[in-house]
């Protein structure tokens, strides 16, 4: 009603200022517009650079009684690659050799390695603790000769603990790998090739722990 008195008195209009209306909407426009052009990029470099650190990775085979072999999506040409990223694999598993870590502890581990191979092993143990589930665990890197590049893989046997609790922990173990393996990706040309040396000095020795 105020509106309305307030129109009676001013001859029936209300004024109102359209221009500074419409600044205001082209300006809003115009940073959203930035906003979209600063995002839409780093959203496509997320999808390039992490391939699905957080998406769903579906293992591709099942367990066969106390073994599974699980493939690995992961291929690698250069000899010097594999020897760095076993430094880093190594380094990464080794860091689980407390007790109780988030998602498994470490009891033992060895590299073997010879020409077109490398095989890191060892055995585990896997949450939930008190279900004293352990498992053995072998991962290949091996090169096919046919085509000339490495494929990996992981195996893991069940050595204690009840079967369905393993298979749900062993699943969560291969995811854990998998991630790791996608941060190799991530490091710079200079991290990796302190990876490569150090690789190759632990080769010379075949270091066990």
């Amino acid at each position: 009603s105020r509106v309305f008195n307030f129109a009676l008195s001013t001859g029936g209009t209300v004024g109102m200022n359209y221009s500074s209306s419409s600044v205001f909407i082209s300006l809003g426009i115009v940073v959203l517009l930035d906003l979209l052009a600063s995002v839409y990029p780093l959203l496509l470099v997320s999808k390039l650079v992490t391939p699905s650190l957080e998406r769903k990775w579906r293992i591709p085979t099942k367990p066969k009684g106390d073994r599974w072999e699980i493939p690995l999506p992961f291929t690698f040409r250069e000899d010097e690659m594999v020897i760095g990223l076993t430094a880093y694999l190594l380094e990464y598993l080794r860091a689980h050799k407390i007790e109780r870590a988030e998602h498994f502890t470490l009891e033992s581990s060895q590299v073997s390695a010879k020409p077109g191979e490398v095989i890191i092993k060892g055995f585990t143990w896997l949450p939930p603790f008190e279900e004293n589930i352990r498992q053995e665990f072998i991962l290949r890197l091996s090169k096919s000769l046919t085509e000339a590049k490495y494929f990996t893989s992981l195996v893991v046997k069940r050595v204690s603990g009840a079967y369905d609790l393993w298979v749900n922990s062993a699943e969560n173990f291969a995811r854990e790998i998998r991630k790791q393996m996608l941060t190799w990706r991530l490091l710079t040309p200079k991290e990796r090739d302190n990876y490569i040396e150090r690789g190759k000095k632990m080769l010379k020795g075949e270091m066990n722990e």
